[in-house]
């Protein structure tokens, strides 16, 4: 049986490849439209001196020019859609994988049990918090990071569970998730400082997998 970081792995790839072949096909096309463009130009340049064939040709060559348009589009419709089919298949088994983890971690007995043993303020005391020194409007602390400025319309903000996290938050990775008794993430997944939150995302989109609110109180 494919284990969870091969079938990962596989489809990674797998994306790669069609974002290549896609790439490939419209290289292709785009040759071939500009090797005709050149073929009737040559062709202009020949009949240019008879004035009604040359007319001719030009009602032609915009006949030719619209069928070319309307073909590059319907294959870049029929692409896109089989590339929307593989990318629904591959997220409905990512979505399984996630519902796997859930059963397995609950972020709320996480919470009571984690601040039970240490303490709310656990984190006072904690080298990772060094250089804190409040809370300030327009930036977020990552421990381990420092502080970093928020944009106004993500600051004060939560995301949950099926929604997506703004790119700009996924690069304060929480390494050591083990010392803080957190789940194991799943393949292709990472645990992300937001201000006092812990989420878990999908690395590729940012999906969000569970989230940890008020891991630690200001």
């Amino acid at each position: 049986m494919e284990a969870p970081a091969d079938r990962r792995e596989n489809r990674q790839d797998r994306r790669e490849d069609r974002r290549e072949n896609r790439e490939d096909r419209r290289g292709d096309r785009q040759e071939r439209r500009e090797n005709r463009r050149d073929d009737r130009q040559e062709r202009r340049e020949e009949w240019r001196a008879d004035r009604p064939e040359w007319r001719q040709e030009r009602r032609e060559e915009r006949r030719e020019d619209r069928r070319e348009w309307r073909q590059d589009r319907r294959e870049d419709r029929r692409e896109g859609r089989q590339d929307r089919r593989e990318d629904r298949r591959e997220r409905r088994e990512d979505r399984r994988e996630y519902r796997e983890f859930r059963n397995r971690f609950n972020a709320d007995h996480w919470r009571r049990d984690w601040s039970r043993r240490h303490g709310r303020d656990w984190w006072r005391h904690d080298r990772r918090w060094r250089g804190f020194s409040g809370v300030r409007i327009g930036f977020y602390f990552a421990p381990g990071y420092g502080y970093y400025s928020v944009p106004r319309s993500y600051w004060g903000q939560r995301w949950h569970v099926g929604q997506y996290l703004p790119s700009i938050f996924w690069r304060y990775q929480l390494n050591d998730w083990r010392t803080y008794g957190l789940g194991y993430p799943p393949p292709g997944a990472r645990w992300v400082l937001v201000d006092n939150h812990i989420y878990l995302i999908d690395e590729f989109d940012g999906y969000i997998i569970d989230v940890v609110y008020d891991a630690w109180a200001w």
